[in-house]
């Protein structure tokens, strides 16, 4: 993030300080997670749009990966309860110029998640799981 950048955010934050410059950054963070996440998944290395619900999904997934089973705390301590929060800090970012929007995306693209801790529980649980799965496969040499 540049100085511009940080300098916009804390411009959001002294206008309205529902959530913290922290979590603007880490939205901002979270972004370009995504956007680099889609386009490896994609393979072909050119930039698209991504929706309000890749967005959603790729800010959890990011916000599990960077705090792990602190992440529901966190969220919850940048006022983050569900995924129309994120979706603010994302629009307020998009209005000062950080971030830009298609001409078809809304605010309400973030809609969906009403327990954000909840969802997040779920995507902590999911990836213990699975870890537990794929260490239960090498010990028994990919047999279970």
């Amino acid at each position: 993030m540049d100085k511009k950048e940080e300098k916009a955010i804390y411009a959001i934050v002294s206008r309205d300080p529902k959530y913290p410059v922290a979590a603007y950054k880490f939205v901002s963070a979270g972004v370009q997670y995504t956007v680099h996440s889609c386009r490896k998944a994609e393979k072909q290395g050119v930039e698209r749009h991504v929706t309000g619900q890749e967005l959603l999904r790729g800010i959890l997934e990011f916000a599990a990966l960077q705090y792990g089973f602190l992440a529901p705390d966190v969220l919850e301590y940048w006022n983050f309860h569900t995924g129309r929060d994120i979706g603010n800090t994302v629009y307020a970012m998009i209005g000062a110029g950080i971030l830009s929007a298609g001409p078809n995306d809304r605010l309400e693209d973030f809609d969906g998640i009403d327990d954000l801790v909840g969802a997040m529980n779920r995507i902590l649980t999911r990836k213990q799981m699975n870890a537990e799965k794929s260490a239960d496969e090498t010990e028994n040499g990919g047999v279970i």
